[in-house]
């Protein structure tokens, strides 16, 4: 995993809630979010991509970018905006948010009240399926958000998990602009 000024505002600590031992804990706020992993190998299929974070507050729950490009053998990679087999997702408010996560307490979140969230972990996931071709094995996943102060984020893991051969995208709200298909 990759973390932009990782050693000024990031800790890696161990955390029994990922399955490999260590989060990424924002310790401090700042204004470059962008986080970023390379999966290599990954085999085809249809996917869903599942982020495991823990908010203490709604600072990153709203207006951070989620994407995910594959690439070849060959190539960097990197995010490239003309990348084929690419998604993104930007919620545009905390209760889009909220709408893509699995969590057991989501009835106990009140969006406007960033004390509600006390430091939960659950799983946000992408609305989108990702479809990965044989030729396009390596996959570039990202979250970031370049000019809005973010704090309390804990990131648990980046994850792919099968999507079944029948599933679709999952229903947005028409006000969540940001959808991304390439």
């Amino acid at each position: 995993m990759y973390i932009c000024h990782r050693d000024t505002y990031w800790k890696f600590i161990s955390d029994n809630k990922s399955p490999y031992g260590l989060v990424a804990k924002l310790e401090e706020g700042l204004w470059l979010l962008d986080v970023s992993a390379n999966l290599y190998g990954v085999l085809p299929g249809r996917y869903r991509v599942q982020w495991g974070l823990s908010l203490s507050n709604n600072s990153c729950a709203s207006g951070v970018q989620f994407r995910v490009a594959a690439f070849s053998r060959d190539e960097i990679p990197e995010w490239h905006n003309e990348a084929m087999n690419s998604i993104e997702y930007t919620p545009k408010t905390v209760r889009h948010f909220l709408h893509h996560i699995n969590s057991s307490h989501k009835e106990d979140i009140d969006p406007s009240s960033p004390s509600s969230y006390k430091a939960m972990t659950f799983i946000f996931q992408l609305p989108q399926v990702l479809v990965v071709d044989k030729d396009k094995p390596t996959l570039f996943v990202q979250m970031r958000d370049h000019g809005t102060y973010r704090s309390g984020l804990t990131v648990l893991f980046v994850k792919l998990v099968p999507a079944g051969e029948e599933e679709e995208d999952d229903e947005v709200d028409d006000d969540e602009v940001d959808l991304v298909f390439s």
